[in-house]
């Protein structure tokens, strides 16, 4: 039996291949920005974990009077723009954008803590939070006295340790 093969069989052929590729190429294209996206998110997540582990450890790290995670955050996007990572400079931008979250989130804690002492402090007695709110950060400043006093430095101790220590 004879194989028949017609032009427009074999266009439709080549229009069915070439839809395929073009499929395969979407899927492939995809697939390498979501990966893209994946290796982002953990490298930024990675350095922003890492610098607050070593805030929360050592209450902070300075070089040459800088913190450590805004000094390394700066210094990694200046070499990922002069180029140092070549095609994968945006790898060190990434750990830049992580060591900067981790410094602007310390920053920002710090100044809500301030804000939140000073709301108290200027606070109306009469409202049981805001009395409640002054009873806790009392006991959170006698405890962070007796640790100075007793030669233990208050940024290693988790708040609940304070707090003992005051009872």
């Amino acid at each position: 039996m004879p194989l028949k093969v017609s032009k427009e069989g074999i266009n439709k052929l080549r229009h069915r291949v070439e839809s395929l590729a073009n499929r395969a190429k979407g899927m492939r294209d995809k697939s390498e920005a979501m990966t893209g996206r994946v290796v982002q998110t953990a490298e930024v997540g990675l350095a922003a974990f890492g610098f607050g582990m070593v805030n929360g450890r050592w209450g902070g790290v300075e070089v040459l009077g800088v913190p450590a995670d805004l000094g390394a955050g700066i210094a990694l996007h200046l070499a990922g723009f002069a180029g140092l990572g070549g095609k994968n400079a945006m790898h060190l931008h990434n750990f830049a954008d992580g060591a900067l979250s981790a410094y602007l989130t310390t920053l920002g804690a710090g100044m809500g803590r301030k804000m939140a002492r000073e709301a108290i402090a200027g606070g109306a007695a009469s409202d049981p939070r805001i009395a409640a709110q002054q009873r806790a950060l009392t006991a959170l400043q006698n405890a962070e006295r007796a640790a100075q006093q007793a030669g233990v430095r208050g940024d290693t101790m988790s708040a609940e340790e304070l707090a003992a220590m005051a009872r």
